[in-house]
């Protein structure tokens, strides 16, 4: 994706670890890394269903949050 500029629009105030989850999952699912997750067929499934901090797109939200609070 080094072309391309990645942008995400909130409809309503969120917290910032909620906005970082909803971008390191619009990443893992643009990016393809959900269809080789080992718990894709889970996020698929189950409503309820929180992936485990080794999944991609938690790895990736914890990188934003770092991100996001070393730039303030």
């Amino acid at each position: 994706m080094s072309d391309y500029k990645h942008i995400v629009i909130f409809d309503r105030p969120l917290p910032l670890e909620k906005q970082a989850e909803d971008v390191a999952v619009n990443e893992a699912v643009v990016d393809g890394h959900c269809v080789r997750c080992g718990f894709y067929g889970q996020c698929l499934t189950q409503i309820n269903f929180r992936p485990p901090l080794s999944s991609y797109c938690m790895r990736r939200k914890a990188e934003i949050i770092k991100e996001w609070r070393d730039k303030k």
